[in-house]
């Protein structure tokens, strides 16, 4: 008989990701999302990369990797507010230049950033 296991730890976990958005003068303010990332067994995962390499689609890897955000100051929903998640905000938030690639960043650096040594 063989034994099922899972991890100890909760199925998301929430990360914060900074976005530079670009503003007058040259400068850059910094945005949050505190994004909810999903824990995927590490072979899922490499499934996930070796799709983005053949296919190249970041937005795909995106849809796979992010469950949710906490709250974001990214974008705004009717009442100028934060919005809230939802399918379509997160289609929206990904077009927002930087959106994409900060995501895919930090998620890379939690997934990995408990091979690091601590110094």
């Amino acid at each position: 008989m063989t034994m099922q296991y899972k991890q100890a730890a909760k199925a998301t976990f929430a990360w914060p990701v900074k976005v530079p958005v670009a503003t007058d003068g040259g400068q850059f303010e910094e945005r949050t999302i505190n994004a909810l990332f999903r824990r995927l067994p590490t072979t899922e995962v490499e499934q996930i990369q070796k799709q983005f390499e053949q296919d190249g689609d970041q937005l795909s890897m995106l849809r796979q990797l992010v469950a949710g955000w906490v709250d974001q100051d990214v974008i705004l929903d009717a009442n100028d507010q934060p919005a809230a998640f939802c399918a379509e905000a997160f289609e929206y938030i990904l077009t927002v230049p930087g959106v994409a690639v900060a995501l895919m960043s930090e998620y890379s650096a939690a997934f990995n950033g408990g091979l690091r040594r601590k110094t």
